[in-house]
């Protein structure tokens, strides 16, 4: 059975705030962020009487504009390919990809790009058409590290259905920002292949939690968000028993 165990209590501040008092102005950047710059037209473009010379000009016109709209067709209908990783990584993108609308659960998460343990720059989105398990940790919880090596077999079972797992590291043993090494380490100590990636400060956990109406800035580690497939927050701020992540794997 894998089993998932509570950590110390961390403390965390809310992002998007300047300070602690600001707490429940939630939705002001993601509304500004929408914003929509349209173009103007000019109503002044009236006089066309004396253009009755250029009706050849037009047909020609129009005729280019027929084999543009065909080339751009074309292209579109060409799939990207999935990114490639060092790692190996089970990256599966999503056709079409839905737009973000939060970090609560049943929203279609916003996406967010980490260093991972090989020095590259890996994005959530890269992973969209697979359930994903993001495990916050930290290198000196010992629940974390006790729960290491159950996370990477569970990756190992399933990965070619579709699922993924991602540890974020928040800190290292000093309390630090994780490095690259400290991520390798990790990696190194329990096997993991699976993305490791360094989540400063818990900044992205952050995102996630704050989107509970109930949080209060406290937490554990280890501590879970599952994403269904097309990035669909599910669960958040948790902890999961393999039968109820594995529920969740199409």
């Amino acid at each position: 059975m894998f089993m998932t165990l509570f950590a110390l209590t961390a403390c965390l501040e809310k992002p998007t705030d300047d300070t602690a008092e600001e707490t429940e102005d939630t939705s002001s950047e993601s509304d500004t962020e929408e914003s929509v710059d349209t173009g103007s037209t000019n109503s002044d473009d009236t006089d066309t009487s004396d253009d009755t010379n250029g009706t050849n000009d037009t047909d020609d016109t129009q005729d280019t504009n027929s084999d543009d709209t065909n080339d751009t067709n074309d292209t579109q209908e060409e799939p990207e390919p999935n990114p490639e990783y060092i790692g190996g990584y089970n990256t599966n993108l999503c056709f079409p990809q839905q737009s973000s609308t939060g970090y609560g659960i049943g929203n279609v998460s916003y996406d967010f790009t980490l260093t991972d343990q090989h020095g590259e720059q890996v994005s959530l989105s890269d992973f969209c058409g697979n359930t994903v398990l993001i495990v916050s940790s930290a290198t000196w919880c010992g629940a974390c590290r006790s729960e290491a090596s159950n996370l990477e077999a569970l990756y190992q079972q399933y990965k070619d259905s579709n699922f993924t797992i991602i540890t974020l590291l928040g800190e290292n043993s000093q309390g630090q920002a994780p490095s690259v090494s400290d991520l390798q380490q990790w990696a190194s100590d329990f096997g993991t292949t699976h993305p490791v990636l360094a989540d400063v400060d818990f900044y992205t956990t952050a995102n996630y939690l704050w989107a509970n109406s109930d949080f209060n800035g406290n937490f554990y580690l280890p501590n879970m968000q599952l994403l269904s497939q097309g990035m669909v927050v599910e669960v958040s701020n948790t902890q999961l028993y393999e039968s109820q992540i594995v529920s969740y794997i199409q």
